[in-house]
């Protein structure tokens, strides 16, 4: 009990003995009421993220995650390698390849993301 009110003591004298509510301050930026739509060019193929987290790409679902369920994704086709580059908005996400394999922006062990959802793997018909 001692321990914490030391830490309580140590912090409000940390701010000249002033409470948060004496020193906040509310931003000068200005946020806007509702974020501009996202603009993708022409030659780019638009998918929208499912509730699930997943688009539809050549017959196939992909995974790109539950956070953009319901906004625009674009896909743009690389011309060095011909993989596909997802993005959303300016933000490279990842890239897709030949095999339908997502691959995300930045995963050093370039971990491949499975192609199909659980479920859809579940429907697919056994070989």
């Amino acid at each position: 009990m001692r321990a914490s009110r030391r830490h309580r003591t140590d912090a409000s004298e940390a701010i000249g003995n002033a409470t948060p509510s004496m020193i906040y301050r509310p931003s000068a930026r200005l946020y806007p009421a509702r974020l501009p739509a996202l603009v993708y060019p022409d030659h780019w193929q638009i998918r929208m993220v499912r509730q699930n987290g997943e688009i539809r790409w050549r017959g196939n679902h992909i995974f790109i995650g539950e956070v953009l369920a319901g906004e625009p994704v674009g896909l743009r086709e690389s011309s060095d390698d011909g993989a596909w580059r997802l993005h959303f908005g300016p933000i490279l996400l990842g890239t897709i390849n030949h095999a339908g394999q997502f691959l995300r922006a930045g995963d050093r062990r370039r971990r491949r993301v499975a192609l199909r959802s659980p479920k859809a793997s579940r429907d697919a018909p056994a070989d």
